[in-house]
């Protein structure tokens, strides 16, 4: 059974995910999606939880989903993913939106890329690989179970911003219009802001049902 521990970090709130299949205690395994900040406080909680990290999973490179990423990997010695056309943007500041004058935590190689149709398996949890660009180039979405992580491409009532690096308006209504074909009751855990799920978006999020223009906020 998936247990999801969430943590919105940074200015920008951006929701870290703790995943693990079992109960706490005893260094139980998790997986970390998208530690974006704070990583002094997400080492606590994992503490607090009696957790320890195998994987580390990016949805994609921008600076507030990436920040706590290689700190915590050194503190717990386990890999990051990130789909591989996001790859560029852990080595280049600008357009990971770090900025050029940014600390050594925003620039890092990742340890796998990943492609659309691949599975990770980690701390007991089975990932689905989906390849979801639009907001980013090489953004990637992770379905466990019923459970989709999806970053800054869908949000509760909302939708991703295109006008950033690798940002393609009509790129990423191509990825809603595909995600709309999930199970409705598959549960959305985005990057920013409250979960949701396939069907209610379907419902009442605009750009998941029609493609409106936007002007919207991450």
């Amino acid at each position: 059974m998936l247990t999801i521990h969430t943590l919105p970090v940074g200015q920008l709130e951006e929701n870290t995910y703790i995943l693990s299949a079992g109960t706490a205690g005893g260094d139980a395994g998790c997986v970390l999606v998208d530690p974006g900040a704070e990583a002094r406080r997400i080492a606590e909680k994992l503490d607090a939880l009696g957790m320890q990290p195998r994987l580390i999973l990016l949805t994609h490179g921008h600076f507030d989903h990436i920040g706590a990423a290689r700190r915590l990997r050194e503190r717990y010695h386990c890999p990051i993913a990130i789909g591989e056309g996001d790859a560029e943007m852990l080595r280049d500041p600008e357009k990971s939106l770090a900025g050029a004058g940014c600390a050594p935590d925003y620039l890092f190689e990742p340890d796998r890329l990943l492609r659309e149709g691949e599975s990770l398996q980690a701390a007991g949890l089975r990932f689905t690989i989906l390849e979801t660009p639009g907001h980013t180039r090489g953004s990637v979405s992770y379905l466990c179970e019923d459970h989709l992580f999806c970053g800054d491409v869908l949000f509760c009532g909302s939708a991703g911003r295109t006008d950033l690096y690798g940002g393609d308006y009509d790129t990423l209504l191509e990825t809603l219009r595909a995600l709309a074909l999930l199970p409705e009751y598959t549960e959305v855990y985005p990057g920013h802001g409250p979960s949701t799920s396939i069907g209610r978006e379907k419902n009442q999020n605009p750009y998941l049902r029609m493609g409106a223009g936007y002007d919207d906020l991450y």
